[in-house]
């Protein structure tokens, strides 16, 4: 009984009100005991301070624009400005380390009005990991630097990302959709997605052709 009621008491203290469904963290006393806890504004992660050697070499390399730090099921997290992306993610892989790009994602929080980016960063040669996030204004241009001069995986991360979430990134050498066709209306994965049906047929060159009704050889 005593496992039992342990880990009921952990599950208890992960769901605390304030924390993101399915989001893992690791409570402990000084987070509850530090101030900035109560003003931790990310709907995403809750507040606990960095531990890392990784985080403190970029807020020397780049000052205010890393917006505060944390930490993830056990990976270190910056949240950068958006419009830094591009040169913090190239001071992580080609200063800190990191080479490889996991992924890249996104998240969406209508009623903080966000959307929030994550790139997901490893190192092969010392096993460490890094989360970089940034807050898109969610009813603004949703507009961040593509990092494929960095990765060139991240060609199909991104065009996911349009796709299903209409985030554009500068800079990609071909941003369009990667599942749906390049005439349907709206982005699946925002909470407020219009999903009146949509159909698909082909024209007599074989490309697809989105249509508002059905009707023979649609789907």
């Amino acid at each position: 009984m005593g496992d039992l009621e342990e880990k009921s008491a952990a599950e208890k203290d992960v769901e605390e009100p304030g924390r993101a469904p399915g989001a893992i963290w690791t409570s402990t006393a000084k987070e509850k005991e530090d101030p900035k806890a109560k003003e931790w504004p990310f709907p995403a992660m809750h507040y606990m301070p960095a531990y890392t050697d990784d985080v403190d070499p970029l807020k020397e390399a780049f000052g205010n624009d890393i917006v505060s730090d944390g930490d993830l099921s056990g990976k270190p997290v910056v949240y950068i400005h958006p419009d830094r992306a591009l040169d913090v993610l190239s001071h992580a892989k080609k200063t800190l380390g990191f080479e490889h790009l996991s992924f890249v994602s996104c998240c969406d929080y209508p009623k903080e009005g966000i959307l929030e980016m994550h790139w997901q960063l490893y190192s092969y040669s010392t096993g460490r990991h890094l989360v970089v996030k940034a807050h898109l204004d969610r009813d603004g241009a949703k507009r961040v630097a593509s990092v494929t001069p960095l990765w060139t995986g991240a060609n199909w991360h991104e065009r996911e990302a349009w796709d299903l979430f209409g985030v554009r990134f500068d800079g990609h050498p071909d941003l369009k959709r990667i599942f749906l066709p390049d005439g349907w209306r709206g982005h699946p994965l925002l909470k407020d997605y219009d999903e009146t049906e949509q159909f698909i047929g082909m024209d007599e060159r074989g490309e697809d052709v989105v249509y508002d009704t059905p009707g023979p050889g649609r789907w």
